[in-house]
């Protein structure tokens, strides 16, 4: 019975499907939104401390300003933040993607299209498309958080 049309499906299982389509997406954004939203604080937040202070270091005194390492760290903490910029704006994308994707589809299942198990199957490799960048650059920005850490506490140290 998974995969029935709309008008095949009997009346009871059918308005519960119905009602799954109308709170699938609800469900996807709330889940999505969340997550990344505490992602991409996270990384804005750890990079743009780590940029200033590295900046206060650097204002710290002449000598420290002609130093090569902490102008790395600032530089890897930026990089960061910039990542994190690309971040919202491939999410902003892909969230357009899924969402159009799910209407799209649910439209075609409300009009006896394709059946059930199209309209769930689809989503779910959707929502799996697309991840791997974002995830990649989010691990990125985590790294340039690291390294500027890193090379940050070598230029504390060395001098």
């Amino acid at each position: 019975m998974p995969q029935l049309k709309l008008s095949q499906t009997p009346e009871p299982l059918r308005t519960a499907r119905l009602k799954y389509i109308d709170t699938r997406w609800d469900q996807l954004l709330r889940l999505v939104e969340d997550t990344e939203l505490r992602a991409l604080k996270y990384l804005s937040l750890t990079n743009a401390g780590g940029a200033v202070a590295t900046l206060s270091f650097l204002g710290s005194s002449d000598a420290v300003r002609k130093l090569l390492l902490p102008k790395i760290a600032l530089g890897s903490f930026l990089l960061g933040l910039f990542l994190v910029g690309v971040l919202v704006a491939l999410g902003a994308h892909r969230m357009a993607r899924l969402h159009e994707g799910w209407k799209s589809d649910a439209n075609k299942y409300t009009s006896d299209q394709i059946p059930w198990g199209s309209l769930t199957s689809t989503d779910e490799q959707r929502v799996a498309e697309g991840q791997r960048p974002l995830m990649v650059i989010a691990y990125l920005s985590f790294l340039c958080f690291i390294a500027g850490c890193a090379v940050g506490l070598w230029a504390l140290f060395s001098v």
